[in-house]
């Protein structure tokens, strides 16, 4: 939870924290404060404060989405397309295959 805006009383800064809780925005939860004391020392707008909560809490959901996903795909993560062998699964006994430009397999006959 964020350090408490002095700014606000405890009763609207616990209601705040409540707020902020149910609707499922924990980044702005736990910056709101901070950011509220810089803003009033820079003197920026309302607007300007709230689209830099909004904008942690984007950047937060897209960081956490790509963790999730990556994490459900079962993936091996240190596989890349700089590592991955495109011919080797076309090996054959014979010989290698090989890929033309337009993306076919071509095996040797």
């Amino acid at each position: 939870m964020s350090a408490p805006d002095p700014g606000l009383s405890p009763e609207i800064g616990k209601r705040l924290n409540e707020y902020l809780l149910e609707l499922r925005l924990p980044a702005i939860r736990r910056s709101f404060g901070e950011k509220a004391r810089r803003a009033e020392a820079e003197t920026l707008s309302y607007e300007q404060y709230l689209f830099e909560l909004a904008e942690l809490e984007c950047q937060e959901r897209r960081q956490n989405r790509i963790v999730r996903l990556l994490q459900e795909s079962k993936l091996p993560l240190e596989k890349t397309l700089e590592n991955f062998d495109l011919i080797g699964q076309y090996r054959t006994k014979d010989g290698d295959a090989t890929i033309d430009p337009s993306g076919r397999c071509m095996l040797p006959i």
